[in-house]
């Protein structure tokens, strides 16, 4: 139940903190799986999420609904990405580290 609170991709889309009560200011996790073998690390301060790390393991499409509320952010470690909407679409390596987070 609480992995469900802090992460779902059953819809094919990885969506972090999805269940978090509003009170919950400071949350983080380390290396949950996501469907697509997806090992996800994640990051909330002050009820806003801070940073991002994804490794995909075997490669393939990265679908993540923006959980910056902008767009205005960083992608390390991706060639390009894409948005559908507030989607972020990333073609994944076997073994490739993407970081997302705030610009600077």
């Amino acid at each position: 139940g609480l992995q469900e609170m802090l992460i779902q991709s059953h819809t094919g889309t990885i969506q972090l903190f999805p269940a978090i009560p509003n009170d919950w200011k400071n949350v983080s996790f380390n290396k949950l799986r996501a469907e697509g073998a997806f090992l996800v690390t994640a990051e909330k301060e002050e009820g806003k999420v801070e940073r991002v790390d994804i490794l995909s393991e075997k490669g393939g499409q990265l679908r993540l609904q923006n959980p910056f509320g902008t767009k205005d952010l960083v992608v390390e470690g991706a060639t390009s990405h894409d948005w559908e909407g507030d989607v972020i679409v990333i073609e994944t390596e076997p073994q490739q580290q993407i970081t997302l987070k705030w610009k600077s």
